[in-house]
């Protein structure tokens, strides 16, 4: 489970960015840039659209913070891409936990069990790959990405 002070566990999963697919493996900033993961349950409904793309409206905030976004669902990779697509487009990696199925929820600690998908939450990492910040959505809740750049500031100048 990735606990605040801990480092992130290691993953590497399939994603979709643009119109093609790319690997995502957060270890790969280690030492470079800090990384935001908003994680949601499931593509093509409104809380995880709006969810996605308000993220994509505040990505160029989160850019000038020297901080990476990553959607993160157990949704498959082509899922992922036409929801995007259907969205206009989505400037970050969408990262599908798909096979093996919910493997990375589960070493997060946001893996829903029962429903197989992935917990609504946004985790901050720092750039030596320690988790910062966590937090947890409740089912109709979706995180504001003010409140995660106001979070991510206070991390940065700490």
């Amino acid at each position: 489970m990735a606990e605040v002070g801990q480092s992130l566990p290691d993953f590497k999963l399939r994603a979709a960015m643009g119109g093609e697919t790319i690997d995502v493996e957060p270890a790969k900033y280690k030492g470079q840039k800090w990384l935001v993961i908003s994680a949601y349950p499931a593509a093509f409904t409104g809380g995880c659209s709006n969810q996605t793309s308000s993220f994509n409206r505040a990505l160029q905030q989160f850019k000038d913070r020297n901080t990476e976004v990553i959607g993160f669902s157990t949704d498959p990779v082509p899922s992922l891409r036409t929801w995007a697509q259907g969205m206009g487009g989505i400037g970050y990696p969408l990262a599908s936990d798909f096979w093996p199925h919910g493997k990375a929820s589960e070493a997060l600690g946001i893996l829903n069990t029962e429903g197989g998908t992935a917990r609504r939450s946004v985790t901050i990492v720092d750039p030596q790959g320690r988790v910062r910040w966590f937090q947890l959505y409740q089912p109709g809740t979706v995180p504001d990405p003010k409140d995660v750049l106001a979070e991510l500031e206070k991390l940065q100048k700490a």
